[in-house]
């Protein structure tokens, strides 16, 4: 599990930038780097639900202690929301108008509030 975690970890990183890239695609009327952003946050969930899945089997389901909770509901949640925004914001994307832009908006601002900033920035 640790390769896992140092994976998902590594790939975090791509994600924001493409997450980035995706918004100031979205500012220049651009969808290529949402359709990327979308395949590499697919990836990203891929490796967390292994993860997750794990987490559980292990610690259970403990949601008075900060860290169980956030691991367990909060993070899952958010980035859940992320991913289910970017797709339906590529989506929207080839039916043009504005929408789909707002959209890659809020799919990144939720997961700069899902990410763990306190763990780690690299982890290897």
């Amino acid at each position: 599990m640790e390769i896992l975690l140092s994976l998902h970890n590594l790939v975090r990183w791509v994600v924001l930038v493409l997450g980035f890239l995706a918004v100031l695609g979205a500012f220049k009327n651009n969808a290529k780097p949402l359709g990327i952003y979308a395949i590499f946050i697919t990836l990203q969930f891929l490796l967390g639900l292994a993860l997750w899945l794990n987490f559980l089997y292990l610690y259970g389901f403990k949601t008075k202690e900060f860290l169980v909770r956030f691991f367990v509901l909060e993070h899952p949640f958010l980035m859940t929301l992320s991913l289910i925004f970017s797709h339906i914001a590529l989506a929207r994307s080839k039916k043009g108008g504005n929408l789909w832009k707002i959209l890659t908006v809020i799919s990144m601002i939720l997961l700069m509030v899902g990410i763990p900033w306190w763990r780690p920035l690299i982890r290897l």
